[in-house]
């Protein structure tokens, strides 16, 4: 009996410790997403406000109310780790996420699930041991109406929020929905910021285009391609990739990724240079979209909205105008006998 106490007592440390480890995690819901213009483009957003990762995998979850039932879908479990300072995001379709945001989503959970909702229903974080430890919306109540409504919108934390709530605090989100409630109804990419959250600590470092459009001429040269950084991290470089992601390289001058590089605590915009190749095809305009990828280094640095950029170049070939020269005139001497005199 003896022999078996260490073993015994081993067992409730480790236990304990779990239990300290979930509650010290503070993990919350920052932002849900319903953008009026694309039901592909929901996500949810969570953050991670403590000081340590949090292994997601170990058993947190989402869960939906869908609309105003009272028993919730089954939990979808979460997978990866959220860094301190993090956010995670995410999808039911990763394919049309990453193509509105230019940024990946952390997982793809479905459609019809938590990160799925068209406004009117209500959504749980769940912890490792299955409690809420975050709620939006009240479960069994239709959100149609109701003050936590975002419907063709989106509900964000608001920047004083520090951890999770249940029940859900009202006061504690800014909701836009297509009935008038905040801004009104709200579209991606322009009106949300997966990956970005108003109460961040302010310590995570994004990069982004400074604009998410441009044009020049075909004559033009040279297009000045400028990517810029947020929340520089003073003691680490910040790097990223600007790839090409649709268009013909050889429009200009056969591009191949390029990547810009942020000193440590610099804020200076980085710059790539973009050549311009003067042909004399005629084929009208031309749209060439970069992204942003492979965004490391820094504070946990990410890529934000605007991610990617569109330049549009501006045919300066025209078509040559035909050169037509009559060079004979013939005519038709059975035509001319019929037209003229039969007599004899």
């Amino acid at each position: 009996m003896m022999k078996k106490l260490p073993f015994f007592f081993n067992t409730i440390l480790i236990f304990v410790f779990l239990l300290s480890g979930i509650a010290k995690a503070d993990l919350f819901i920052t932002e849900i997403a319903d953008p009026n213009n694309n039901a592909g483009a929901r996500f949810v957003e969570l953050y991670n406000n403590g000081s340590s990762a949090v292994d997601l995998s170990v058993g947190w979850a989402l869960q939906r109310w869908t609309n105003g039932n009272v028993d919730p879908q089954s939990p979808v479990y979460l997978t990866g780790t959220i860094a301190a300072g993090g956010f995670y995001l995410v999808s039911p379709n990763s394919s049309e996420f990453a193509a509105v945001y230019g940024l990946d989503a952390d997982q793809d959970i479905g459609s019809g699930g938590p990160a799925d909702s068209n406004g009117d229903d209500n959504i749980a974080l769940l912890d490792a041991s299955g409690t809420i430890v975050d709620l939006f919306g009240v479960p069994g109540e239709d959100g149609s109406g109701t003050a936590h409504e975002f419907e063709d919108g989106r509900a964000e934390r608001v920047e004083t929020v520090t951890t999770g709530a249940n029940p859900w605090v009202e006061a504690e989100w800014n909701i836009d929905n297509d009935s008038g409630g905040g801004d009104g109804a709200q579209n991606a990419p322009g009106d949300f910021d997966p990956g970005a959250w108003i109460g961040a600590s302010g310590t995570t470092t994004t990069v982004s285009f400074a604009s998410s459009s441009g044009s020049i001429a075909e004559d033009g040269g040279t297009y000045d391609l400028l990517v810029s950084i947020s929340n520089p991290d003073g003691s680490n470089a910040t790097s990223a990739d600007v790839v090409l992601i649709s268009g013909d390289a050889a429009d200009i001058d056969n591009y191949t990724t390029q990547t810009v590089t942020f000193p440590a605590g610099s804020s200076d915009n980085q710059t790539v240079v973009i050549t311009i190749t003067d042909d004399s095809d005629v084929e009208g305009d031309e749209v060439l979209t970069f992204a942003l990828q492979n965004v490391t280094g820094g504070n946990n640095a990410t890529a934000a909205p605007p991610s990617q950029f569109n330049l549009t170049i501006e045919d300066n070939d025209t078509a040559p105008t035909p050169n037509i020269v009559i060079n004979e005139i013939m005519q038709s001497l059975g035509l001319a006998r019929l037209q003229g005199d039969t007599k004899p």
